[in-house]
């Protein structure tokens, strides 16, 4: 969503309505340039001397939305061998699916529809329906949440997945 003011700067906001950034246009005699101020502190400037730059912070929270709706959980979203891990229960359960754990072999099974998933907590193979896969990072326990990869998560069961890396959001749709 986005909207102007009277002073002619244009806002941002996120599905929530929280304010994201703002654009003000400045004329400077050397450059024309735009800028963007984010909340999450990154800049962006844009001019015809110096092109696009942006300047962000790496270390702020990634914001997951399942289906437009914030994820709310207990466990943060977060990076690992540069892929974002989300809590399965929470994830999957926005995602419409069923999950099932399995103590005796540390499994997880997921179920949507007829898809059905199964992982193991500290294996790299998972099974999607009769296949079997690798994944690059195995899920982890943290804090007693399983994180799984969201974007292997979210696709096996049909959803696309977009990463904003300025703001730090991830959008499963």
């Amino acid at each position: 969503m986005s909207f102007t003011d009277n002073g002619g700067s244009w806002h941002r906001a996120d599905p929530d309505g929280n304010p994201i950034s703002e654009l003000s246009v400045r004329n400077h005699s050397l450059t024309h340039s735009a800028h963007w101020s984010l909340a999450n502190g990154t800049s962006i400037v844009a001019s015809n001397t110096f092109g696009i730059m942006a300047i962000g912070d790496e270390n702020r929270p990634i914001t997951v939305f399942v289906r437009g709706t914030r994820l709310n959980s207990e466990a943060e979203a977060s990076l690992v061998n540069s892929q974002t891990f989300v809590p399965l229960r929470a994830t999957a359960t926005a995602l419409g699916a069923n999950v099932q754990w399995n103590g005796e072999d540390r499994s997880v099974k997921v179920t949507l529809a007829e898809q059905v998933i199964t992982l193991w907590i500290d294996r790299q193979q998972v099974k999607v329906g009769e296949e079997h896969f690798l994944l690059e990072t195995a899920p982890f326990l943290r804090d007693e949440h399983t994180m799984v990869p969201l974007r292997f998560l979210s696709q096996a069961l049909g959803y696309e997945v977009d990463w904003d890396p300025v703001n730090r959001f991830v959008h499963v749709r």
